[in-house]
């Protein structure tokens, strides 16, 4: 029993009165007061209730305290100002009963299952085969990897979707490097993707802008793409593949696994979009254009003005980027099933089969998912709103309500990295990532020189490790360090990252996270302590021992409120407060002391902070290590 159980008697405490009081359109919150004088748990609902019973916020808080009595782990409640009711808890009691709640899970503490099993379908990395992956990317997929494990702990079934665009213009513009600009397949200095990103797309991107006859060339490629043409289908399938190939490795490297591939290409050759096409028409959301600047195009509208509308199929017969991505939406949610066909593409890193869209495949249970997330930056946020606008006019509210865009922020560069690692100046605090400027910093390039950087660190520490054990650890802290801030941080806000920062074990880093889960190894290996056990009895007198337990308890009610509001920040920016709070306990009580009692419970401590680090790591896929 934890605060979540506390939580919920301050729940049923409060919605009894409104019960009796025969109030029913009133819904009350709760949420955890910012120091521990305002008590472990508070409700405004006060606040909402003036309307109906006439008089102050605080007058009806002392009503609703006077009225209601404590039970089991509430030991009182209080009234605060401008009509807060806060709730107290047992706190001899809460000890007790979450240790004994975690010796009981162990590695099931805070699981909740929703008892609802229904897929959810979450599509996430979808980077253009045309580059090598970047942090803005990793952003992305990090995200996208905790969501699915979020889910997956909650007892959900998950299908993790990568969306491969091997038809728009950024392919186009690859293959009119190598096709008409003498670019050479084959590159020694660079891996493939990157090859074709820093140097082919850079350099055509700026070539098009003072070229009209090679932006008609890349035109030109794009229609022959788009209709499957033969000759150019195997070379530019060929080129995307092993850009694929390479993007998949550095996706592997940061934990990444995938269910299913799904090819752009695909869309159009199984006849997906034809259907999703004749049933938009059937249903006149869509309309061709007589007249305008969208003259000969079909478009589709999304709001009420007369300009809110975009294009889903060009004057030139090509369809885009956003007619394609309806049709996939559609296949998502089951509201077209049947026509996509797979076969088996390649392996994760744990030997699961990744299936890939193929004509000559075969049917596969993918896709018809009770719940899609799209996740994909602010950037696209228009074209995401077109689609749920469209899921809504072709069906029904509550099928619209089944597809999402998980949107966020895009990825920048410090003033501070920029200078160092480009040697550019800036007046700026950050510098937006421009892969067509190739002002980036390429995943792999920036996990290998935080691998150096972490490497040197780490033979400091453990001067009788072998280097294969110290790169290895290396390279889990340089992962681990880098996945903290994409995680971290408020997905509306623009993340600015700065690469020394991500390191440095003084700030709020994934560093500072795996030195105080490793120093808790230590402790616990030095005492030969494994398990907890039964075998005590509970008498935790300092404040910082009750302070440790307290936050241990409200994992549960954490992990709770993230899956409802699938915000991952919250998780992680636990993650380093409770490793911040277990530092403050080691430094205030000590653990291996002689007296035998003392050091047992402080050992328990210790060890449930160990077993509530595991749980957040898997959900977050930050690899902790035993020793640092």
């Amino acid at each position: 029993m934890t605060l979540l159980e506390f939580k919920k008697e301050a729940e049923s405490i409060i919605f009894r009165w409104l019960e009796t009081e025969g109030i029913e359109d009133v819904i009350p919150s709760f949420s955890i007061p910012p120091s521990d004088e305002l008590g472990d748990l508070s409700t405004p609902v006060a606040m909402s209730l003036t309307k109906h019973l006439k008089t102050s916020p605080v007058l009806i808080a002392d009503r609703i305290k006077n009225e209601v009595k404590p039970i089991n782990l509430i030991q009182k409640i209080e009234v605060a100002k401008p009509g807060y009711i806060n709730f107290f808890v047992n706190k001899n009691k809460l000890m007790k009963l979450t240790i004994q709640e975690m010796i009981e899970k162990r590695q099931r503490y805070g699981k909740i299952d929703l008892k609802e099993r229904k897929k959810i379908l979450i599509e996430h990395t979808s980077v253009n085969p045309n580059k090598a992956l970047h942090i803005g990317h990793a952003r992305n997929v990090v995200l996208g990897i905790a969501l699915v494990n979020m889910f997956k702990f909650s007892g959900r079934e998950v299908e993790i979707v990568n969306y491969i665009d091997d038809t728009g213009s950024q392919v186009a513009d690859i293959m009119l490097g190598f096709l008409e600009l003498g670019f050479e397949l084959e590159n020694s200095r660079d891996r493939f993707d990157k090859y074709c990103g820093d140097e082919i797309y850079v350099k055509v991107t700026d070539m098009l802008k003072d070229s009209e006859e090679l932006r008609n060339k890349r035109t030109e490629i794009s229609k022959r793409i788009d209709k499957g043409e033969a000759k150019i289908e195997k070379t530019k399938n060929d080129i995307v593949k092993r850009i694929l190939q390479e993007q998949l490795k550095t996706c592997f490297r940061i934990g990444a696994r995938y269910d299913v591939l799904i090819w752009e290409s695909d869309v159009l050759k199984s006849g997906l979009w034809k259907k999703a096409f004749e049933i938009m028409k059937e249903k006149e959301i869509i309309q061709f254009e007589k007249e305008g600047k969208f003259d000969g195009c079909w478009t589709v509208k999304y709001g009420d003005q007369e300009d809110e509308k975009e294009v889903i199929i060009k004057s030139d017969g090509t369809t885009t980027y956003l007619a394609k991505d309806i049709a996939v939406a559609m296949w998502k949610i089951g509201l077209i099933k049947s026509i996509l066909r797979f076969k088996e593409y390649t392996k994760n890193i744990d030997g699961s089969i990744i299936y890939s869209s193929d004509k000559n495949g075969v049917e596969q249970k993918f896709g018809s998912a009770e719940t899609a997330i799209t996740l994909i930056d602010v950037r696209q946020s228009l074209f995401q709103k077109v689609i749920t606008s469209i899921m809504a006019k072709l069906f029904s509210v509550n099928e619209s309500e089944r597809y999402f865009h998980y949107k966020y922020e895009i990825v920048s560069l410090s003033n501070h990295t920029i200078d160092k690692y480009f040697g550019i100046k800036s007046d700026s605090k950050f510098i937006h990532m421009s892969g067509r400027k190739g002002i980036y910093l390429n995943l792999d390039d920036t996990l290998n020189l935080m691998v150096n950087v972490a490497l040197i660190e780490t033979k400091k520490r453990n001067p009788d490790m072998n280097e294969k054990e110290l790169k290895n650890i290396a390279e889990r802290i340089a992962i681990s360090s880098l996945k903290y801030p994409l995680l971290s941080w408020d997905t509306d806000k623009i993340l600015v990252v700065d690469i020394d920062k991500a390191l440095n074990i003084s700030e709020e880093s994934g560093s500072y996270i795996l030195y105080g889960y490793a120093r808790a190894n230590r402790i616990l290996k030095k005492a030969n302590f494994e398990e907890l056990h039964n075998e005590y009895n509970i008498q935790f007198t300092e404040k910082e021992e009750i302070k440790m337990v307290k936050m241990i308890s409200t994992f549960p009610i954490i992990i709770n409120d993230t899956t409802q509001s699938w915000d991952i920040k919250t998780l992680s920016r636990f993650m380093y407060q409770l490793t911040f709070q277990f530092n403050k306990f080691y430094e205030k009580c000590p653990v291996l002391i002689e007296d035998k009692e003392i050091r047992t419970m402080r050992l328990m401590i210790v060890k449930s902070y160990q077993i509530t680090m595991k749980i957040l790591s898997e959900i977050l896929d930050i690899e902790l290590i035993e020793r640092l």
